[in-house]
């Protein structure tokens, strides 16, 4: 799979994590889940906690990859210099 697609990938997980988290948050502050019994607060934090975690792992492999990617751009553009000035 190509960075440009695992890029576009991490892009979607981040969004589903911060997706998650603001319904978490939402739902918490408009209590809608208060008479519930099978989501309890403690579930919603716990989803809310969840979210924001996924959020934050796939931002971090999204930098690592992209950073990649552009490692590999440079070592190309040192690659067409040295044979330049050759």
């Amino acid at each position: 799979m190509k960075s440009a697609n695992w890029i576009y990938t991490l892009k979607i997980i981040k969004l589903i994590g911060l997706f998650i988290w603001a319904l978490c948050f939402i739902a918490d502050n408009f209590g809608w889940f208060e008479s519930s019994e099978i989501i309890n607060t403690e579930l919603l934090k716990t989803i809310k906690y969840l979210g924001i975690l996924i959020y934050l792992l796939s931002y971090l492999f999204e930098l690592k990859v992209v950073v990649k990617e552009k490692d590999i751009e440079i070592s190309k553009l040192k690659t067409k210099l040295l044979n330049y000035e050759k």
